[in-house]
């Protein structure tokens, strides 16, 4: 697991609120409960929903497309005991916040091309990465 930088304090939601977040080439639901900040994986189980452009209601993640909830915490689905969505451990450092990923070695270069400041938004680019050394 490595500590990989989310957002700054400044840009987290405010209470009560959801919103997305790109990390490490992965798309990142941040959810503030009651001044809890708690971040998942962006991607409803059901079908696909992005939950970040979701909200709250009873503290519970509710999708924006076909109304599954899920809490915050740990991830679990409130419709379906065995589904739930990856949950990221929150770790905040002075202005920074950062959340704990298991990096895989495919998506290795992404996050080096983001920590250079590339948006990867829309796809990744090779010549973005400053450890693969591609040529321009």
């Amino acid at each position: 697991m490595e500590l990989v930088k989310l957002a700054a304090r400044s840009e987290l939601p405010a209470c009560g609120q959801v919103k997305e977040f790109f990390a490490a080439g992965r798309a990142v639901c941040v959810v503030n409960v009651n001044g809890e900040i708690y971040a998942m994986d962006n991607i409803c189980p059901h079908w696909g929903g992005p939950l970040g452009r979701g909200r709250l209601v009873d503290g519970k993640l509710r999708c924006p497309w076909h109304g599954w909830e899920f809490d915050p915490k740990s991830g679990q689905s409130l419709r379906k005991t065995n589904v739930n969505v990856p949950t990221y451990k929150v770790k905040c450092e002075g202005e920074a916040v950062f959340i704990e990923l298991e990096i895989c070695e495919q998506l290795r270069p992404c996050a080096h091309a983001v920590a250079a400041g590339a948006d990867i938004r829309n796809g990744f680019d090779p010549a973005d990465c400053p450890k693969l050394n591609v040529p321009n």
